[in-house]
């Protein structure tokens, strides 16, 4: 019952709050380094098939998070809910559910186990390992990804010279590991997508049920009756035609550490002044390699309910679309909250007047409330040569300053023709502060 609950509760906020949405403008990129990821989808064949190929174009289209370094290592979808696993036990149910949803349940009984699988059978840390040195046909590396991404000198990321010079690799790889490819991520997306016709009309017959018992003593009485019947029917009217539009994110991050790195610089490393034979030896021992793990971090889940399917100007897929891209949107921002390892960094966009207006371009796509706190972090090198961040100061949301940059189908509406802001403003912030300083968000 828990999602008609919601029903419930999302329709009488959809009677009595009016939207305040607010033009969303990019903002000019910031050179600065953040995690990588690699997004993919799971696919399900019990969709409905009327809505399964929108949902799907609408994740695979969907625009990457900016806050992350794209590390696409080309799968991009994969029929994971199909893989066979030894039997799994059967979980108990705490609460009651549509046959629809028990069904979608059933199906991810053991997923945990699938996902292990794929990512042991398509070598999946690997794939993600050779992607960050550019792995070529011949089995050869480079470090020319690195050194974009990290801003790094590449004539000073020579892997066979440092290897040279001692048994592990130079400071600025060893801090690459650290600041990099020891922060690459995986998530896996699960879609899912109820009607909530079954869900309107067990709540219709149970307030109709209820309205029954009501006593008719009195005009009042009677009045208030009709009154509970007519809005009863009205909210079956409303929930009936439509849908609940869910994503369930499994979040999983690259093992890579000094030992991992070691063995791999040494033993795997091929670089293009070998012969064709060390080249294929190395090259083989990579490819049947099973130094390369994937650790899981978390799974979130959420939902965003559709009531129904008129609105101007919009067809049923750009309803669909923009639901299935809030609720991937929602899920991601639990998954930065919960997960410190995932917590992007942000650049400041701008601090003015000696600290007083001081912006970041983040905002209700990713979860902000108002109640957040962020440190402000300052880059510096440690006594290793190893890349730092050391808070300086925190600062706190301004709640009446919150951007709207969630996704629209059709073009984000403005309050009295005007951009009313262009990023989130923050309280807090003290004139020392420069933009591009990065924040994150405190637990």
């Amino acid at each position: 019952m828990k999602y008609i609950k919601k029903i419930i509760y999302i329709s009488i906020l959809v009677a009595i709050l009016a939207p305040t949405t607010i033009l969303a403008q990019s903002a000019d990129d910031v050179k600065y380094r953040r995690s990588s990821l690699h997004v993919m989808l799971m696919e399900d064949n019990d969709l409905d098939p009327r809505y399964k190929e929108i949902i799907v174009n609408t994740f695979l289209n969907a625009d990457f998070p900016d806050k992350y370094d794209n590390h696409d290592i080309g799968i991009a979808s994969h029929d994971i809910l199909s893989i066979p696993i030894p039997e799994v036990e059967e979980g108990e149910e705490v609460e009651e559910k549509s046959k629809k949803e028990k069904k979608q349940d059933k199906r991810l009984k053991g997923v945990d186990k699938k996902i292990e699988k794929f990512l042991k059978d398509e070598a999946v840390a690997g794939k993600l390992v050779a992607k960050w040195f550019s792995r070529k046909d011949d089995g050869s590396f480079s470090t020319e990804l690195i050194a974009e991404r990290g801003s790094y000198d590449a004539t000073t990321l020579d892997v066979s010279k440092a290897k040279m010079q001692s048994n592990t690799v130079s400071t600025q790889m060893e801090d690459a590991g650290y600041e990099l490819i020891g922060n690459t991520f995986l998530i896996v997306n699960k879609a899912n997508f109820i009607e909530n016709e079954a869900g309107a009309a067990i709540l219709y017959e149970a307030s109709k049920l209820a309205i029954a018992s009501m006593k008719e003593e009195n005009v009042m009485q009677i009045a208030v009756k009709t009154a509970a019947e007519v809005a009863a029917a009205a909210l079956y009217e409303r929930t009936r035609k439509g849908y609940t539009v869910g994503t369930r994110s499994f979040l999983y991050k690259l093992t890579w550490n000094d030992s991992i790195s070691d063995i791999f610089y040494t033993d795997y490393w091929v670089d293009e002044s070998m012969s064709i034979d060390d080249k294929k030896l190395k090259k083989d021992l990579f490819d049947n390699t099973d130094l390369f793990t994937m650790e899981f971090v978390g799974m979130e889940k959420a939902t965003v309910m559709v009531l129904n399917l008129k609105a101007e100007n919009l067809t049923t897929q750009q309803i669909i679309g923009e639901a299935t891209i809030r609720t991937g949107n929602k899920v991601f921002a639990k998954l930065q909250k919960e997960y410190d390892v995932f917590k992007p960094k942000t650049p400041l966009a701008q601090v003015e007047n000696k600290g007083k207006l001081c912006t970041a371009k983040i905002g209700l796509k990713e979860g902000l409330t108002g109640k957040e706190k962020f440190d402000v972090l300052e880059q510096f090198v440690n006594k290793e040569g190893l890349t730092e961040y050391k808070s300086i100061g925190t600062i706190k949301i301004d709640k009446k300053n919150i951007w709207d940059n969630q996704f629209y189908a059709s073009d984000p509406p403005v309050i009295e023709g005007e951009i009313k802001i262009q990023a989130t403003h923050f309280k807090g912030c003290k004139k020392k502060y420069y933009a591009g300083l990065l924040i994150r968000q405190k637990k």
